[in-house]
């Protein structure tokens, strides 16, 4: 007996409650269905389809069984799938979500040289502060910050995510430079939120991190905004160190309680795809892509 043959024609007589359907199906005739799962009935032991001339009823055991077998067969097609791909030439569109600020510095840039290798591809890049619903939105990879709160997708880490506390040199002289994260309490704290109401900082230092309470006399929910006052010394900004990698390096911005090296991770840029879709070759290229330019790069995240 054929195992794997009588698992997919079980698993055909389930779905259609019909052998002559499952027959059909496979191109065989009814009676060699009947007699490839009455042959895997006897070799498990158990009977897993009821038959009277009207209908097929499955067992309890029958249902545990297809149940089983629908995971087995289906990681089966997947592997298939997935092997097949390295021979094809990765072709159609692919659909990529990011955040407005992120996608333009660290995505955008990077979509000619990956059409360049892969030719065959159409990059659709969409980009907004919104969340996106990935299944909805027929969006294949979505890069986003934080963990993924969502069973139903997977994450890559692509880069860790670190904020820098920083100002102008011009502000540190006027103002002094806060010897503790409880200084930034006495400064004019620059302030990217959505909503009106008290906020507070996570700050690191060495390898802990000190929470503070900060206020001051601009807010915005756009982090160029932020990014634009504290180069004008208008005050003290929290920023991703992919914002402010650059102006520390020209010396525009001082960045406060860090060394040369980069802070500890709070979390991590991810590139998610969904968990129940096997990944075409495109997806999977592409999310390699990034972590691939993401690792040369670390010292910006």
């Amino acid at each position: 007996m054929d195992s794997l043959l009588a698992m997919r024609l079980y698993a055909k007589a389930v779905e259609t409650q019909s052998f002559s359907k499952a027959a059909e199906a496979f191109g065989l005739a009814p009676s060699s269905v009947s007699r490839q799962i009455t042959q895997l009935e006897q070799e498990l032991g158990v009977t897993l389809l009821r038959r009277t001339t009207r209908k097929l009823t499955v067992t309890e055991a029958g249902r545990e069984y297809h149940a089983r077998a629908m995971r087995i067969l289906g990681l089966m097609e997947e592997a298939s799938s997935a092997a097949a791909d390295y021979g094809r030439e990765p072709k159609g569109t692919l659909r990529v979500n990011a955040c407005n600020h992120f996608g333009e510095i660290h995505i955008a840039p990077l979509i000619p040289e990956f059409i360049a290798a892969y030719p065959g591809v159409e990059v659709d890049l969409f980009m907004t502060d919104q969340w996106v619903d990935m299944v909805e939105t027929d969006t294949d990879v979505a890069v986003r910050i934080g963990e993924v709160g969502d069973d139903s997708l997977v994450a890559r880490r692509l880069a860790p995510y670190r904020r820098v506390i920083c100002a102008t040199p011009a502000y540190l002289a006027q103002h002094g430079r806060p010897a503790s994260p409880a200084g930034l309490s006495g400064h004019n704290c620059l302030l990217h939120v959505r909503t009106p109401g008290t906020v507070t900082w996570r700050v690191t230092v060495g390898r802990k991190f000190e929470e503070v309470r900060v206020s001051g006399n601009f807010r915005s929910n756009n982090m160029e905004a932020i990014r634009a006052a504290a180069l004008g010394g208008l005050g003290i900004a929290r920023m991703p160190m992919w914002v402010a990698t650059e102006d520390i390096k020209q010396g525009r911005l001082v960045r406060l309680f860090g060394g040369p090296g980069p802070a500890p991770a709070e979390t991590h840029i991810v590139a998610v795809h969904h968990k129940n879709r096997h990944p075409d070759r495109k997806v999977r290229l592409f999310i390699q892509f990034l972590a691939e330019r993401f690792a040369r790069a670390q010292s910006a995240f």
